[in-house]
């Protein structure tokens, strides 16, 4: 009962972020949210792609690192066809997600992509350079 309780308030904290991660959904450049572990990234992200169609993806799962690693054009471009927006959560985890994402980005497909990781350093190392102008990067901080 108090786990739920707790869930409840915190699923509830209006983040200063949230404008900012909408404001940069556009359709032009990746979003990528940042953050330690367990501050919300997930949470929010979910909030912010109510209602869209959306393709869920999870670096946690072994499938889906093996998918991505290495994936070709075509077969990116067959995964999110049907999709307005497509997360990849635990992005970290997946190898070459950066070149990946900006194959997508650079196909101009007016698709959100959003890319979440708990670890920056990771994060940030797989995907500045390959993502350099394509991306909107934001800081997530507990109680923020």
């Amino acid at each position: 009962m108090v786990v739920i309780a707790i869930y409840y308030v915190c699923s509830m904290i209006a983040r200063t972020i949230t404008q900012n991660l909408h404001a940069d959904c556009d359709n032009k450049k990746a979003v990528v949210v940042i953050g330690p572990r367990q501050v919300g990234k997930t949470t929010l992200i979910q909030k912010l792609v109510e209602g869209k169609t959306t393709l869920f993806l999870n670096g946690d799962d072994p499938q889906t690192r093996l998918q991505l690693a290495n994936a070709n054009l075509q077969f990116l471009l067959q995964l999110v066809m049907d999709y307005d927006t497509i997360v990849v959560d635990e992005a970290q985890r997946i190898a070459n997600i950066g070149l990946t994402i900006k194959l997508l980005v650079d196909a101009k497909l007016n698709k959100q992509f959003i890319l979440s990781g708990s670890s920056s350093l990771d994060l940030g190392n797989q995907i500045n350079e390959p993502l350099t102008g394509r991306k909107w990067e934001h800081q997530l901080f507990p109680l923020d």
